[in-house]
């Protein structure tokens, strides 16, 4: 809850008088934070210091951005101070009544419930990303008749703006549309030498998990969506048994008007001199989109785990290129070639793991999360080994990358 006293009328000490009065008042309705004070204060705090962390003073400022757009928000008002406030037996909620102070909702968190907003099939492992009021859930895995399936369903749904639920689509509140079937990697790539493995029977196909998601909002709900990477089932055997291996394919969806059309980007590319022309499948990896001061926006692609039998192993590297804010198309950054470029100075890869004084060897990072703030991306946790449950390995670390203007990096 939010306490603002608005100006007074009449004189200066009619003013002061009427404004210490009505602040005795409220001394024992509610407490007031500064601007560096933790606050509820922590459980193991002493009861002098919670004594003390209560002695707020109402003309601390605290550092917070409003934005005055609600119906609450106005008038002038001289002072704005915050306080935490719950609507409980112990702390019922009381009337704004009209006078010298203007009490309004800063947050309320709402007790968690269950909606009749459901997915239309149980899935897992899916990409979801937001655009604008629009929610996207691309993929995953779900159950088919007598095994697990990938899904190849993208549901779309309308958040709405003045109450945060979802909007009804009619009979439901997705929308559905389908992903493309598309080449998921390169005859280079596949053509691995061992005997066992081979492309035999090799198709596009629709259906993945794990992808990579991000998006790049250009307009007003509309812009890009990107789902990266992912496990698929392309028709690659071991004898007679399908196996997965990670995709390199991208798809770029473009967000308009409340519809989405999916075309090809290009392939991740292996990296290295030894790379010779290979895709470079990746599932479980995490993608975030920058916007550089300058305007230009970049796409990362960071770790994730690269499965092509007989070959599955982590990846330390970072991917990234430049969106092309009129087509969506990713490019090279700084040319106008279409593609991805590997950062593969050890500055930019994901540093080895350590344990205690011990440096293990270098070793990927998938399952992690992601998140853009401003200019940087912050990456939490995530697993850096894998194997029987006594080699694996998962990570505690938080990564942050700074984005620059100097080509995004």
């Amino acid at each position: 809850m939010t306490i603002i006293p608005p100006l007074i009328r009449g004189s200066r000490w009619t003013g002061l008088v009427l404004l210490a009065g009505v602040l005795c008042v409220l001394t024992g309705m509610v407490r007031v934070r500064p601007a560096q004070a933790e606050y509820p204060p922590d459980a193991s705090s002493s009861g002098a210091e919670v004594a003390q962390q209560n002695e707020y003073d109402i003309g601390v400022p605290v550092p917070k951005e409003y934005q005055n757009m609600r119906e609450e928000f106005v008038g002038e008002f001289q002072l704005t101070a915050t306080a935490y406030y719950t609507n409980t037996d112990m702390s019922p909620r009381f009337a704004d009544l009209g006078g010298a102070v203007q009490l309004a909702p800063e947050i309320q968190l709402a007790p968690l419930e269950l909606t009749d907003t459901s997915l239309p099939q149980p899935l897992r492992n899916m990409g979801v990303v937001a655009l604008g009021k629009y929610i996207f859930v691309i993929g995953g895995n779900r159950r088919g008749a007598a095994v697990t399936e990938l899904s190849d369903a993208v549901y779309m749904a309308e958040v709405n703006q003045s109450t945060g639920n979802l909007r009804s689509q009619g009979t439901t509140y997705w929308k559905q549309s389908t992903l493309p079937a598309i080449t998921t990697n390169n005859e280079a790539e596949i053509d691995v030498d061992d005997s066992r493995y081979g492309p035999s029977g090799f198709h596009d196909v629709a259906g993945v998990t794990g992808p990579a998601v991000a998006s790049v909002e250009t307009g007003s709900n509309s812009g890009y969506i990107y789902a990266i990477g992912g496990q698929v089932w392309p028709g690659y055997y071991d004898g007679q048994t399908e196996i997965s291996i990670s995709s390199a394919a991208v798809r770029i969806g473009k967000v308009s008007g409340g519809n989405v059309t999916w075309e090809e980007g290009p392939l991740l590319m292996e990296p290295g001199m030894f790379g010779g022309g290979r895709s470079y499948g990746l599932e479980d990896a995490v993608a975030a989109a920058v916007e550089t001061s300058d305007g230009r926006v970049f796409l990362y692609v960071i770790g994730g785990y690269h499965n092509l039998p007989p070959y599955a192993e982590g990846s330390n590297y970072v991917f990234y290129a430049e969106v092309n804010q009129s087509t969506g198309q990713l490019m090279k950054p700084g040319t106008s070639e279409e593609g991805w470029v590997a950062l593969e100075d050890d500055a930019y890869r994901i540093p080895p793991m350590k344990e205690g004084d011990t440096v293990l060897e270098d070793l990927g990072l998938w399952r992690a999360a992601a998140i853009t703030y401003e200019s940087s991306i912050f990456i939490f946790g995530g697993q850096r080994r894998g194997g029987t449950e006594e080699n694996e390995r998962f990570s505690n670390v938080v990564y942050r990358m700074d984005i620059s203007t100097r080509m995004g990096r």
